[in-house]
């Protein structure tokens, strides 16, 4: 019992975290922006049997780098939603205009 008593103080709170007021409505929206964004492949998994699905094709897709919920694991990625007829997926895709935009 006392292993895992001095476990769960080694795992208390961090300093920093002692300092902000959690309650503050500004930590809470700098805590969330600063929170990193799960893959979309995660977010959006691609079901096993999409590779047999047919009539698919490709609809809306997100800005460079994945949408708001996710994020693609390369910048110059956008997710793109797939309609087939047995079902819909999305997964991040390379696109030549992500690229073209960083040589600005």
């Amino acid at each position: 019992m006392f292993a895992v008593s001095s476990l769960a103080n080694a795992a208390g709170p961090r300093p920093a975290d002692m300092l902000l007021d959690k309650s503050d409505p500004l930590v809470i929206r700098w805590s969330v922006s600063a929170s990193k964004k799960k893959l979309c492949s995660e977010t959006y998994p691609i079901p096993e049997a999409a590779k047999h699905w047919t009539n698919c094709a490709s609809g809306e897709f997100s800005q460079c780098g994945g949408p708001v919920e996710c994020s693609c694991s390369d910048a110059d990625d956008k997710l793109v939603w797939y309609h087939c007829k047995e079902g819909d997926y999305a997964r991040c895709e390379d696109d030549q205009l992500c690229k073209e935009g960083d040589s600005d």
